[in-house]
């Protein structure tokens, strides 16, 4: 399966990270603030498409290099 980078998946509209302000530096930490990966895992712990989001992250590796928490994993 090829995954379109530059369009958001179609899972992402139920995902709780959507509504969460400030989920970028979240979800991608830096390494001024590398402990916001475990807050972006505790909402991905709650959400209902962490699996379809772990699954695409697995499939846009196959094209580029992922980093960040996708469905709850680094």
């Amino acid at each position: 399966m090829t995954v379109n980078i530059l369009e958001r998946p179609d899972f992402y509209d139920d995902a709780l990270c959507k509504h969460v302000e400030g989920a970028l530096s979240l979800y991608f930490p830096t390494i001024a603030n590398p402990n916001t990966a475990a807050i972006a895992k505790q909402i991905c712990a709650e959400c209902s498409v962490r699996e379809e989001c772990f699954d695409y992250s697995i499939e846009l590796a196959q094209q580029v290099d992922v980093h960040g928490v996708w469905g709850g994993m680094s």
